[in-house]
C-alpha cells in the first residue's frame, strides 16, 4: 500500500518540479550568472583606491582599528575583512568576501522578491534584471566596502516585509513577533554595513511595526514593539556602538547640496557610458536621448497606471492586487520619508544629502514601489502596453 501511494505521488511531484524549473528557468539562470559574474569580477579586477584605503586604514594596523569612528570605516565590513584576511591570507577574494556575501544575499532576496510580487514570467524577469543587473548596484556587490553587505541585508528585510504585506491568511502573534525579530535584526545589520541606510532601515521597521500592530491588536502592542526595537538596538550596540556614538560631525562632508544633483548621479551611475565597440554612434545618441527623458517617461507611465487602477478599482478591491498596491504604496512612502529626512537633516544640521554610493538605498525601494504596482494593473486594453513599457524600460 505505501509503495502504491509513493508511485501515485511521484509523477505528480516530478511534474511540479519540472513545471517550477520551466516557469523560473530564465530568472534562475539570470541569478546564477549574476553570482558567477560578481565572483569573477572580484577575482580579476584591480583593487580600487577606496578598497586599498579601507584595507590600509582599518584592517592592516595591528591595533583593533576596525572599531574606529570614521565615515570611511564601514564597521561590519571592516570586521569581516579582517577575519577573512586572517583566515585565508591577503588576496582580492579575501578583501571582497564580505561584499560577495552581501551580493549573494541581495541576489537571492531579489529572486524571491520578484517571484513574490509578480506572476507573469516576463515581468518577474524584467524586475529581477532591473534590481540586480543595474551597473550602480552590481559595482557595489563586488567592491570591498560596506555597501554590498548593506544591500544584501536590506533586500532580505524588504522581502520579509513584502511577504507580510502580501500574506492572505492571518498570522498569530507568535508568528508576527518572530518575523519582527528577523526584520529588526536585518535592519540593524544593514545599518552596521553602511550608516547611509539608517533612515531607510528605520522607516522600513516603522512600516513593519504599524502593519504588525494593526494585525496583532492593542493587547500585544508592547511585545510587538519590543520585537521590532530590541534586536536592532542590540546589533547596533555590539557592532557599531563606538563608531556611531563617537563619530564626529566633521566627518560627514561627502554628499550633495541639492536633491536634483542626487537624482542626476543615480541616473548617470545606473546608465553607464555605452561601449562604442558594441553600439553604433547613431543608436548611442538615441539611447542617450531616452536616458535624459527617463524621468518624464516614468511620470507618464505612473499616470497611466493610476488611471487604469482607478478605472477598475471595484474589481481590485476584492483581489490580491489590493495587497500589491498596498506594498507599492508602503515602499514609496518609505522612500519619500527617507529622502525627506535626509533633506531636513541637510537644512537643519548642514549634513550633505546622499550622493552616488551613499544614495544606493534608493534603488531597491524604487523597484519595490514600481514592480507591485505594475503587477496589480487590471487586464484591460492598455495594461499590456504598460507592461511592455516596463520591460523596455
Amino acid at each position: 500500500m505505501p509503495e502504491d501511494i509513493l508511485l501515485d505521488c511521484t509523477p505528480s511531484l516530478a511534474a511540479r518540479v519540472l513545471e517550477l524549473i520551466r516557469r523560473d528557468l530564465l530568472i534562475a539562470l539570470a541569478a546564477l550568472f549574476a553570482v558567477v559574474w560578481i565572483c569573477h569580477r572580484a577575482w580579476v579586477q584591480s583593487i580600487t583606491l577606496d578598497e586599498a584605503d579601507t584595507f590600509l586604514r582599518w584592517i592592516a594596523p595591528d591595533e583593533p582599528s576596525h572599531w574606529f569612528a570614521n565615515s570611511n570605516n564601514h564597521v561590519l565590513n571592516s570586521l569581516l575583512i579582517r577575519f577573512f584576511v586572517w583566515l585565508f591570507g591577503l588576496s582580492p577574494m579575501a578583501l571582497r568576501a564580505p561584499a560577495l556575501i552581501g551580493g549573494a544575499l541581495y541576489i537571492a532576496a531579489s529572486y524571491r522578491l520578484c517571484n513574490l510580487v509578480a506572476r507573469a514570467g516576463f515581468l518577474r524577469l524584467a524586475l529581477f534584471v532591473s534590481c540586480v543587473y543595474n551597473p550602480f548596484i552590481m559595482d557595489y556587490l563586488v567592491a570591498a566596502r560596506g555597501y554590498g553587505l548593506a544591500l544584501g541585508f536590506f533586500a532580505m528585510a524588504l522581502f520579509m516585509f513584502s511577504r507580510c504585506v502580501l500574506r492572505e491568511e492571518g498570522a498569530g502573534e507568535r508568528t508576527i513577533r518572530r518575523e519582527a525579530i528577523w526584520m529588526s535584526t536585518l535592519a540593524g545589520l544593514t545599518i552596521c554595513g553602511s550608516f547611509t541606510f539608517a533612515y531607510a532601515s528605520g522607516f522600513l521597521l516603522t512600516a513593519s511595526l504599524a502593519l504588525a500592530a494593526m494585525r496583532s491588536g492593542a493587547k500585544s502592542a508592547a511585545r510587538v514593539l519590543a520585537a521590532h526595537a530590541i534586536p536592532a538596538l542590540l546589533v547596533l550596540l555590539i557592532f557599531a556602538g563606538s563608531a556611531l556614538t563617537e563619530l564626529p560631525r566633521s566627518e560627514l562632508t561627502w554628499g550633495s547640496n541639492s536633491l536634483m544633483q542626487s537624482w542626476r548621479d543615480i541616473r548617470e551611475a545606473s546608465f553607464i557610458e555605452l561601449n562604442p565597440y558594441l553600439v553604433n554612434p547613431l543608436l548611442a545618441k538615441v539611447l542617450q536621448l531616452l536616458q535624459r527623458r527617463l524621468l518624464q517617461a516614468a511620470a507618464v507611465f505612473g499616470i497611466a497606471c493610476l488611471l487604469l487602477i482607478f478605472a477598475d478599482w471595484r474589481r481590485l478591491k476584492n483581489s490580491p492586487a489590493k495587497s500589491q498596491l498596498v506594498l507599492a504604496a508602503s515602499a514609496m512612502t518609505i522612500l519619500i520619508l527617507s529622502v525627506a529626512a535626509s533633506w531636513v537633516q541637510f537644512k537643519l544640521l548642514r549634513i550633505a544629502l546622499p550622493l552616488e554610493r551613499t544614495s544606493i538605498w534608493v534603488l531597491p525601494l524604487a523597484m519595490l514601489s514600481f514592480g507591485p504596482a505594475v503587477a496589480a494593473l487590471p487586464f484591460g486594453s492598455l495594461s499590456p502596453w504598460c507592461r511592455i513599457f516596463l520591460v523596455v524600460r
